[in-house]
């Protein structure tokens, strides 16, 4: 639930941050996890 809030809070879609987090966590790299934070975090674009 902290998550969902964090989310909202820095207007973020939940679900859309959830599904891209989920696909792309396993390929980032280690020492940038911050990046997915949903203060931080921006979609990967579709190609």
């Amino acid at each position: 639930m902290s998550l969902i809030k964090s989310c909202k809070d820095c207007n973020v879609n939940p679900w859309e941050y959830f599904d891209d987090l989920l696909q792309n966590i396993m390929s980032h790299p280690s020492n940038r996890l911050r990046e997915l934070l949903p203060d931080q975090w921006k979609p990967q674009t579709k190609e």
